[in-house]
């Protein structure tokens, strides 16, 4: 990562639609202790609703504040929803 060694961290994600549909993701991402990162990928794993039987991936980049944990993101990829 330019600017420093990162930290690689994973975790699942669950975005939540205005009206309770989930979109289910897990991703990979690389830290620097100083603030930015890079979404090295995220893959959807389907959810609720609409959202069923999702699938697709992507990657982007953004910055965190590594102490009060605000921050950003722009992330590019594709979806596939095959649900309601």
């Amino acid at each position: 990562m330019p600017g420093g060694t990162g930290a690689t961290v994973t975790g699942h994600i669950v975005l939540t639609a205005a009206n309770g549909d989930e979109l289910h993701s897990t991703f990979a991402m690389t830290q620097n202790a100083t603030g930015p990162f890079e979404l090295d990928s995220f893959t959807f794993t389907g959810g609720t609703g609409r959202f069923a039987n999702a699938s697709g991936s992507g990657s982007g980049s953004g910055w965190i504040d590594v102490v009060t944990l605000n921050g950003y993101w722009h992330a590019r990829g594709t979806m596939s929803s095959p649900g309601q």
